[in-house]
């Protein structure tokens, strides 16, 4: 009786063989689930801990307490954290770090997952008030997690180390570390449950690995989720490329498969004291080293050296998302907008538009169009997670104004709104979102009409949420086609309404022969399997005959009619 957390035999010996304590607790607390590591932990047969309450394990005087993260666990979103005292049944005591969060596994259980991870520390004589304490004072320098330094720790380390490096005439290499991983990369057989033991057991197994590499244990730090800081004394002698060695042998332990073979993507940044900064204020050398990791970021690259041109550059970017986060998070889109551009039939008419975000920023806008570019403040919000609070916004408002419309303009009541999704939107939540815009704005399902890449139609998961918004009567549209890899033999059955043609196509159906006979025979067949096309693009009157009148398109998008519309332009041009 596993509870859904972890499904077929692949996944319940992964999760046995797990080096932390993993449980799943069912609303009131009681064991429904253990793996081998807490089984041990707990000193104990699994006939012995399924069906008891995990709080029986807990000493005394935290029970309270721990009833208390309990009931915090199934009432708050976040994950609830505590360190408390387990008292085995084989009559030894150790203190653990405690991680439960709520969850649903889409079949009516409602229940509690976590992790127990020892600290090492023997709890059996330690006065509960005392070991707080005691925990308290630790805590101000090391991170909970690991056993690392955290930021304020390694602040104080890296003074100590900048002093004595200009003692003895050494220098100081400071690195930042981005660390990233592929979901999709994890086994397929573990239900989405499992996320919070990778991100409990991933950071353990990274500080060993950094533990390899270290002057001195006291050496790195977990400032972030994703960011760790390590700092490494050099003779004074040691050129760049001394230096280069040691990062590609950071790089080469991290290249090297995780628990469940998962693969991290490593980027590192490194400044050097007292090159990089005054030697007065060596903490200044963590931002300069951040600043070299973000630029590697950015520009792709394992690594990067800190220079002022890396720095401005990084600076700016980091600016650039901290005012994005404020626009849509805090301000709650206020400073965007939406413009539409038209789609015309072979008539001339209006049969739908593509809604399209447009954000104004005094700092960041471009002189000649007024606002920032729609490509930069998209993908830095991919980039960031943040495409989907806007994403939501985009869709709610489409909608909204598309409703609005039909219901002051009779000629509008047939008009198709297009909203792009992003891939990282594609989940279970945007069909219940969708509903609940729909419901609340009044826009029939026929009227919307969501475009996605190709990739995301053959990506299994994916294209299970496209269906099911399919099945909704809302129309699916593949974006940007032709760009990506497409193969028309994937076509047939794709779950999609229409295919939009990329103007990359377009722009040489005029001038290129064989663009021309590529673009007909892909209307040909596509038509040929019920599918809609739109060709985007469209900027002369040539390209507009050939894909009207020879190829038998059924719309275009594309400056030779329209430009993207301000909702007022799009009523006095449009609706009026």
């Amino acid at each position: 009786m596993n509870g859904g957390f972890i499904s077929g035999d692949c996944g319940e010996e992964f999760v046995n063989n797990f080096p932390e304590a993993v449980f799943l607790l069912d609303e009131q607390g009681v064991v429904r689930y253990i793996n081998r590591a807490g089984l041990a932990l707990l000193g104990v047969h699994a006939d012995e801990a399924l069906g008891v309450s995990l709080a029986d394990f807990v000493h005394p005087q935290q029970r309270p307490d721990f009833n208390e993260l309990i009931f915090r666990s199934k009432t708050l979103s976040e994950t609830q954290k505590t360190d408390i005292i387990v008292n085995g049944r084989d009559g030894c005591s150790c203190l653990v770090r405690v991680s439960i969060n709520a969850y649903d596994n889409g079949a009516g259980f409602h229940g509690l997952r976590g992790v127990m991870i020892s600290t090492g520390e023997e709890a059996l004589s330690v006065p509960v008030n005392s070991m707080s304490r005691k925990r308290a004072e630790y805590l101000q320098h090391y991170d909970e997690l690991t056993s690392l330094l955290n930021r304020g720790g390694f602040n104080k380390r890296l003074r100590e180390e900048a002093a004595m490096a200009l003692h003895k005439k050494k220098r100081l290499a400071v690195m930042a570390i981005r660390i990233d991983f592929d979901r999709l990369q994890v086994v397929k057989d573990l239900d989405h449950a499992l996320e919070i033991v990778l991100f409990n057991t991933l950071p353990l197994e990274i500080a060993e690995r950094l533990g390899t590499l270290l002057f001195n244990e006291d050496n790195a730090a977990r400032v972030s989720r994703q960011e760790y800081l390590t700092m490494h004394p050099i003779p004074r002698s040691d050129d760049v490329f001394n230096i280069v060695t040691l990062i590609n042998k950071m790089l080469k332990i991290f290249s090297e498969p995780f628990i469940s073979g998962i693969k991290l993507v490593t980027h590192i940044g490194v400044a050097v004291f007292p090159d990089d900064v005054p030697d007065d204020d060596p903490v200044r050398i963590i931002k300069n080293c951040q600043y070299a990791c973000q630029e590697a970021v950015t520009s792709g690259k394992e690594y990067m050296f800190y220079n002022e041109h890396s720095h401005r550059k990084a600076r700016e970017r980091i600016d650039f998302i901290k005012d994005l986060i404020i626009a849509v998070k805090e301000d709650r889109c206020r400073d965007f907008s939406l413009y539409y551009q038209p789609k015309v039939d072979r008539e001339g008419r209006v049969v739908g538009m593509e809604a399209l975000a447009r954000w104004s920023h005094d700092r960041w806008n471009n002189p000649d169009t007024g606002m920032v570019s729609p490509l930069r403040f998209i993908r830095t919000a991919e980039e960031i997670r943040l495409i989907e609070e806007l994403g939501d916004w985009v869709l709610k408002e489409a909608c909204r104004q598309t409703k609005e419309w039909q219901m002051r303009y009779g000629a509008a009541v047939d008009l198709q709104v297009s909203v792009n999704i992003a891939p990282s939107q594609l989940n279970p939540r945007l069909i219940s979102y969708i509903d609940t815009v729909l419901f609340e704005t009044g826009l029939q399902p026929q009227c919307l009409e969501l475009e996605v890449t190709e990739r995301e139609t053959v990506n299994d998961e994916h294209a299970s949420v496209i269906k099911k918004i399919r099945d909704k009567n809302i129309s699916i549209a593949i974006d940007d086609f032709g760009i990506d890899y497409s193969v028309l033999s994937r076509l047939p059955g794709l779950p999609v309404n229409t295919i939009k043609l990329d103007k990359s196509y377009i722009d040489n159906i005029t001038v290129d022969d064989d663009y021309d006979h590529l673009v007909r025979h892909t209307i040909q067949m596509v038509k040929g399997l019920n599918y809609k096309v739109v060709a985007e693009g469209v900027e002369d009157e040539e390209q507009a005959f050939k894909l009207f009148k020879e190829m038998h398109c059924d719309s275009i998008q594309g400056f030779f009619y329209y430009r993207p519309l301000s909702s007022r332009d799009f009523e006095q041009k449009v609706l009026n």
